[in-house]
């Protein structure tokens, strides 16, 4: 398993707020997981719209890929910071 990404510690000032976070991280880790399945769910799509020969039909395609770049990189960022939270 990943470390815990250091981006779910920007809020915690002491060392008793961090660790309070990995307590909570880890309780809520089935819950978690099921949204990175969602997220990976939707990143699917979002993949195969970009390749979608339908996505180079439209008059500003270029803005339109660019939208599901940004989805994509969404969904890979929430997925990154859930699978660095291990369980207890």
């Amino acid at each position: 398993m990943a470390k815990l990404n250091s981006k779910w510690f920007t809020e915690d000032k002491t060392e008793s707020e961090k660790e309070e976070t990995r307590k909570l991280l880890s309780l809520c880790k089935p819950v978690l997981d099921k949204l990175g399945k969602m997220c990976y769910n939707n990143l699917e799509s979002t993949r195969t719209e970009m390749r979608a020969k339908t996505t180079y039909d439209k008059p500003d395609w270029a803005a339109y890929q660019a939208h599901l770049n940004g989805y994509e990189q969404a969904y890979l960022e929430i997925i990154k910071l859930i699978d660095s939270i291990e369980e207890r």
